[in-house]
């Protein structure tokens, strides 16, 4: 096993405009949508198959949502209902796809709160498909089910191998919500557990199991709050299978507090990444980042911190991840006010490089575009679990889009639709006076009505005179 730190900088009504044409990016929304259902909190995407889970949704007597699940499909390039999903079981507030993942005719939704034997412990179900037709297959319990363990927070799908997150599980006193995640296994119809796995260096509070992901044998857990040292900095632990045992080869920890490192996981045979939604840049707070890391000798490595062209504070950027090759996609749920935005970057190795921002130009904040993310053959889904329909709240949206095909003018990487200067390339989006228009393309950047060229002093409208700046008087 090997241990690594991390290295420096080098998965009310709103108006809104889609991004460029259908093909580029198309709206998903159920047939049936309600106030509150949060649908968009959690997304997968196999194939011609999308998965949208919708935790709040279905509120019974005593306003107790049960939650669903909504399955679309693309026929002849249009994205339909195909099934909505209901919770199988009784029980009041189970967040019935609080977690989704697909990988071709399965499916797994987590429920964090479902009551297991009078315990609410959480549980996760396996549905398979027959042609259109989705049924449950089997429900997933942990074998040590506790209440609260939170099991289902997170689940993900590699053919017959499924992992399910319980960030709340413990065993003692003294590991108090150390968290745990489970390894089950299909052979014909039957689901087994075939491991319980935890943090080697595991202590209370470290939420382990709050993000998963497997790719054949591999599988990686985040531990966003885990201690290193006095620092609640966060983990992520790589796990590889030799026949039914799973064994660590690698950990990942970073330096500064709340960093958040293992927010979000991803992993495929040769790259792993990481979110890190507290990572600080230059003096900015929470911009977010993502960690990659290159599989080579048995472990992985750390070959790049990725952030973003037009980092903020509170981006949050590493919410959501999720890779295919040589693309990952990550979400940045906090961008600007959080109406939020997904970021596509593509390379190998230690060499990435940021080719698509997408987002939809919301008229209001508090939207969460990227909450989830996930990719498959090139198309990428991204959930806005806080989108408002016209006369509804909360009600949530996803949104399918081909990075390939989003308009982007000056080929700086930045939408069009939400480009401050859509004619001309500036990936930072800088924006002195906040007007709406990049700097690069505005006459008057601080706004105090003197044109740039004229104004000795264009960033800043303090002025003792036209073009002079605050108390100071050039020569």
């Amino acid at each position: 096993m090997s241990t690594q730190k991390h290295m420096g900088l080098a998965c009310a009504v709103v108006a809104w405009t889609i991004i460029g044409t259908a093909r580029a990016q198309t709206q998903i929304l159920p047939t049936d949508p309600q106030d509150s259902a949060l649908f968009g909190g959690s997304v997968g995407i196999s194939g011609d198959r999308i998965v949208v889970g919708a935790s709040q949704a279905d509120v019974i007597s005593g306003g107790n949502p049960k939650g669903a699940v909504y399955v679309f499909v693309n026929q002849a390039g249009s994205w339909t209902q195909e099934q909505k999903i209901q919770n199988p079981d009784p029980g009041t507030g189970p967040q019935f796809g609080y977690s989704v993942a697909i990988d071709g005719t399965t499916l797994v939704i987590g429920a964090r709160f479902a009551t297991v034997n009078n315990v609410r412990s959480g549980a996760a179900y396996v549905y398979v498909r027959s042609g259109s037709n989705w049924t449950l297959q089997q429900r997933l319990v942990s074998s040590d089910a506790e209440d609260d363990d939170w099991f289902g927070s997170a689940v993900s799908i590699s053919g017959d191998t499924i992992i399910v997150g319980a960030p709340r599980e413990e065993e003692s006193t003294d590991q108090v919500n150390r968290g745990a995640a489970y390894v089950f296994t299909r052979s014909g119809v039957t689901w087994t557990q075939q491991a319980k796995l935890t943090a080697p260096d595991a202590v209370g509070s470290d939420d382990f199991g709050s993000a998963v992901c497997v790719h054949g044998d591999l599988l990686i857990v985040g531990a966003p709050l885990h201690r290193v040292g006095a620092s609640i900095a966060g983990a992520a632990y790589i796990f590889s299978r030799s026949g039914t045992v799973w064994t660590v080869v690698t950990t990942f920890t970073a330096n500064n507090i709340l960093d958040g490192l293992g927010s979000s996981v991803a992993i495929d045979d040769s790259h792993a990444a990481v979110g890190v939604t507290g990572f600080d840049v230059t003096g900015k707070v929470n911009v977010g980042a993502v960690f990659v890391y290159q599989a080579g000798g048995g472990t992985f490595t750390q070959v790049a911190a990725l952030t973003h062209s037009d980092a903020e504070a509170a981006d949050g950027l590493g919410n959501a991840v999720a890779i295919e090759g040589g693309t990952i996609v990550v979400g940045a749920q906090g961008k600007q006010n959080t109406r939020g935005a997904a970021y596509v970057f593509e390379g190998a190795g230690a060499n990435w490089t940021q080719t698509k921002k997408a987002a939809v130009a919301f008229t209001d904040p508090d939207q969460y575009f990227g909450r989830s993310v996930a990719i498959s053959n090139g198309i990428v889904v991204s959930g806005a679990q806080f989108v408002d329909l016209s006369g509804g709240t909360n009600q949530g949206a996803a949104f399918v889009f081909d990075p390939d095909q989003i308009p982007d003018a000056d080929g700086d990487s930045i939408s069009d639709a939400v480009d401050n200067c859509p004619s001309t390339a500036n990936a930072d989006q800088l924006d002195n006076d906040r007007d709406g228009q990049g700097d690069v393309c505005d006459d008057d950047d601080d706004n105090d009505g003197t044109p740039d060229a004229q104004d000795g002093c264009s960033t800043s409208s303090l002025k003792t005179a036209p073009g002079q700046c605050g108390c100071f008087v050039p020569d």
